[in-house]
């Protein structure tokens, strides 16, 4: 059975295609790496499989599905029921960009086995809420106020891996 099947992928960021038509095939049980320069678009590629990214041309199926995510132009990312049976951690964040901010901290709060995981992580939320926890690190980008729409269409595709995006004057 293959794992991972990405056929044709092509990314295109700001008129700038970061992957050209590109294809794999992963089988149950094989190891399969990435190796190449900075801006290579190994990320890219990892985030068109995890469902991070939506491919502008190509597919992705994971577990041999016949269903996909349809994205730019016919092109079609992983199904969601793929998405859920895989893990990945691409380069620093460790965050689901996919997941609510909620979501994300109850899969930190299972990973590192904290009691009462749903208490504290809506603590949390709530003392961000109130100011009482800086956020400020989470700004990945920073936009002035007369590029807002692009800073949204950033935000809203999850583009570039953005987290939060800070609007100055």
């Amino acid at each position: 059975m293959n794992v991972i099947e990405a056929r044709g992928l092509t990314k295109v960021y700001g008129g700038r295609a970061v992957v050209r038509d590109f294809s794999m095939t992963v089988a149950a049980s094989d190891i399969y790496g990435f190796v190449g320069k900075n801006g290579a678009g190994k990320s890219t590629v990892m985030k068109m499989i995890c469902g991070d990214a939506l491919p502008t041309a190509g597919e992705v199926v994971l577990f041999e599905s016949d269903r996909a995510a349809t994205g730019a132009a016919g092109a079609a990312g992983p199904d969601e029921g793929g998405v859920r049976r895989i893990g990945v951690l691409i380069e620093e964040p460790g965050l689901l960009l996919n997941l609510s901010a909620y979501r994300n901290l109850m899969a930190k709060a299972l990973a590192w086995g904290i009691v009462d995981g749903p208490a504290r992580c809506e603590e949390v939320l709530r003392l961000i809420e109130q100011g009482k926890i800086d956020t400020s690190p989470l700004i990945t980008h920073r936009f002035p106020l007369d590029r807002i729409e692009e800073a949204y269409r950033i935000f809203e595709n999850k583009e570039d891996g953005v987290i939060k995006i800070a609007v100055y004057n």
